[in-house]
C-alpha cells in the first residue's frame, strides 16, 4: 500500500501534475486552438496583439507545451538575420592568436 502510494505520487510529480487555479475559457480555448492549428504554422507571423490578448486570458493546460513552441516560433519570426556577410577583413589565424578579454578573466580564474 506505501509503495503504491509512493508510485502515485512520484507519477504526479513525474506529469507535474497541478490543479489549475482557474481553468480557461472555451472562448480563449477555441482562439488557441485557431492558431496552433494554423496551417504552415512555423512560417506564419499571427498579429503580436492577438497573441498577447490570449495570453492574458490564460493558456488552456491541455495545449501548453504547445503554445511555448507556438511562441518560440513566433520568436523565431521576427527575428532579423543579416543577409550582408561580416564585414571583418582579420584572418581566421590572425583571430585565433588574439586573446579577448573573457579568455583571459578564465586563464587567471584557473590560475594560468
Amino acid at each position: 500500500r506505501i509503495a503504491a502510494s509512493e508510485s502515485n505520487l512520484q507519477n504526479k510529480r513525474l506529469k507535474l501534475d497541478y490543479d489549475e487555479i482557474t481553468p480557461c475559457l472555451k472562448e480563449v480555448t477555441l482562439v488557441w486552438e485557431k492558431m496552433l492549428g494554423t496551417p504552415e504554422r512555423p512560417k506564419v507571423k499571427v498579429d503580436m496583439e492577438i497573441i498577447h490578448a490570449a495570453l492574458a486570458q490564460g493558456v488552456p493546460r491541455q495545449h501548453r507545451g504547445e503554445v511555448w513552441k507556438f511562441l518560440s516560433e513566433q520568436y523565431l519570426l521576427r527575428q532579423t538575420v543579416s543577409t550582408q556577410p561580416p564585414t571583418n577583413n582579420t584572418s581566421y589565424r590572425e583571430l585565433l592568436q588574439q586573446v579577448s578579454s573573457e579568455q583571459h578573466a578564465i586563464l587567471i580564474d584557473l590560475g594560468n
